[in-house]
């Protein structure tokens, strides 16, 4: 497929409901480059949606222009609509997401060294440093959207689809020339962070600091093998409590904790803040050189054309789902294909569209002697099994819908494989459902309470995990999800002693009492079943021996009344009986 008499698709990089991301080669250029074509495609005849649509991508658009020029940035080369349809074309970034690079568990033997990690904080920092002078916050860094490109080994920073402006005022009273009104800048303290987004950036207060908060993130990750999820919070502080977790030098967790504050204002203020106080810490870059299979972009205007903003299509999505295939521009795994690719495209499109019987006729014809062949049967067999599960689910969401269980609806459409024409029919249900959402988290979240006041943990944890994470009462889930987890850990130990003391004592069966409530997937339930056999056969063994006792006992018993029987039988054979005979001794004389 040609697009735009120039852009030659060779392959897919991802797909999603609502776009795609492509390889593409620019034919209008020397060697043919390759490069990334971001497809955004609209749905839906709702022009609200647009309007916040061409709002965000006309600001992506900007701010690629405005920052392209960095070395470390993808350079927006290119942006056009057609047939309805929005195409942002970028520089390929080759390598590999800085994901790849992460340790996966605190015990992972990828842990990285604190020198590794002071590296990785300047080199972004330096990144960041640029971006907010330009008056640009990335507003959603993460680890996906650094890429390790292969040529030179640098990182690159990608997706702007969620960066905004940086509000002047804020940048004035940092400067002290004017002084904010007090509630402008106040944290929220009831707001909770959310993964690498800090709490004033949920309630769409962004600022510089979010950035630095999130590479702070990013930094302990790679030291400790936790990922924001998996840390705890002070309750009462709402800070990040990670440093006694791995052994670290006391100056960097002072930089990294100043990164992460829960308040914005007790942050660094700028990259550059971050930066000096790094200035005197060691550095190491383990990461080896590599030969460069980058191109050079040449210097160029890039003209965007109005009718790019204007037309007056629909979208029927959130305004936050434009960020098409996560911005992933990386070929570790892709690979050019040429003839049937547009066949292939055409089926894909029929089959996100709805037409499974046409999508399946196109993806059949194309000929085995095609490079496209091997990727058309695996599409074949994923498309039939996925359309059955979608189906499935769509028809459990309806089902729970009708019978007013809403937060099933939202978890049955979440079932729901990638396919535009489903996602489309589900998401009617889901949005009438919302608003009986958050009565029914509350709901679950005070029986979970209650459950938590019994010292049933067990009982609260399944009411929690039955509550979405994308719920107002969500944000606090996961921080009882954790707290709960321990304390059900704590109880499960405690009984697991109470079993051992019972079996101490001989008492067996108390034994089994207190291990049958040890509940699943703590650590002492693998004690659980050893434990009931071994005092089940110990009770057996106990029973034999209390009867044998008995047995022994009752005979003995028995032989001690029959000799006192023969006794009795004795006296009484030798008895004068009751009168007595007086003998004359006389007549014997």
């Amino acid at each position: 497929m040609l697009l735009k008499e120039r852009y030659q698709i060779v392959s897919v990089l991802s797909a999603g409901a609502f776009g795609q991301t492509y390889i593409a080669l620019d034919t209008h250029r020397a060697d043919n480059p390759k490069c990334v074509v971001k497809h955004i495609k609209p749905a839906g005849e709702d022009r609200r949606y647009f309007t916040s649509l061409s709002h965000r991508v006309r600001a992506e658009t900007e701010t690629l222009k405005k920052l392209g020029h960095h070395e470390q940035i993808p350079t927006l080369l290119d942006c056009f609509d057609y047939a309805q349809q929005f195409y942002l074309v970028l520089e390929l970034i080759e390598g590999h997401p800085l994901s790849e690079e992460m340790p996966l568990s605190q015990r992972c033997n990828k842990r990285w060294s604190e020198e590794r990690v002071v590296g990785l904080l300047r080199e972004v920092l330096t990144i960041l440093e640029f971006v907010h002078g330009e008056g640009i916050m990335h507003s959603d860094l993460k680890p996906d959207n650094l890429i390790r490109r292969a040529g030179d080994n640098k990182l690159c920073l990608i997706d702007f689809g969620a960066a905004q402006q940086i509000d002047k005022d804020f940048e004035l009273a940092l400067s002290g020339c004017y002084e904010r009104p007090l509630d402008a800048t106040k944290n929220n303290l009831e707001n909770l962070p959310l993964g690498y987004i800090p709490a004033e950036q949920l309630t769409s207060n962004a600022k510089p600091s979010s950035d630095i908060y999130a590479l702070g993130l990013i930094a302990i990750l790679a030291l400790t093998g936790l990922e924001p999820t998996q840390l705890n919070l002070d309750l009462d502080t709402r800070e990040v409590i990670w440093k006694d977790l791995v052994p670290v030098s006391d100056k960097l967790v002072s930089i990294i904790n100043k990164m992460v504050r829960y308040d914005f204002q007790d942050r660094y203020q700028s990259a550059s803040d971050v930066l000096r106080s790094l200035s005197n810490m060691p550095v190491i870059n383990q990461q080896p050189e590599k030969k460069s299979l980058t191109f050079k972009v040449p210097n160029f205007k890039l003209k965007i054309p109005k009718s790019f903003f204007v037309r007056g299509m629909g979208l029927g999505i959130a305004a936050n789902s434009i960020v098409v295939a996560g911005g992933m521009y990386t070929l570790s795994q892709v690979s050019t294909s040429e003839g049937g690719t547009d066949v292939l495209y055409k089926a894909t499109e029929e089959y996100q569209t709805g037409d499974l019987k046409q999508a399946i006729a196109l993806a059949q014809s194309i000929p085995s002697t095609s490079p496209a062949y091997p990727e058309a049967q695996v599409a074949l067999r994923e498309w039939r099994h996925n359309w059955n599960i979608a189906a499935a689910e769509f028809m459990a969401a309806e089902k729970a819908f009708n019978e007013g269980r809403w937060l099933d609806v939202l978890q049955e459409a979440r079932q729901i494989p990638d396919i535009y024409f489903w996602n489309q029919k589900v998401e009617v249900l889901v949005e009438q459902a919302k608003p009986n959402l958050e009565a029914e988290a509350q709901e679950l979240l005070q029986k979970a309470y209650s459950r938590a006041s019994l010292k049933d943990f067990s009982g609260a944890l399944q009411y929690l995990k039955q509550i979405p994470n994308d719920t107002p009462s969500g944000v606090l889930v996961e921080q009882k999800l954790s707290e709960y987890t321990e304390k059900q850990r704590i109880k499960a130990d405690y009984l697991l002693q109470q079993a051992y003391n019972r079996a101490e004592l001989k008492d067996f069966t108390g034994a089994i009492r207190f291990i049958k409530q040890i509940p699943e997937g703590t650590t002492a339930y693998a004690k659980v079943k050893p434990k009931i056999a071994e005092y089940s056969e110990q009770q057996l063994l106990q029973a034999k021996s209390e009867k044998d006792t008995m047995s022994n006992a009752t005979y003995r018993s028995g032989i001690q009344q029959q000799s006192r029987r023969r006794e009795v039988r004795t006296i009484r054979d030798i008895n004068p009986g009751t009168r007595l005979q007086e003998i004359n001794a006389k007549s014997h004389m």
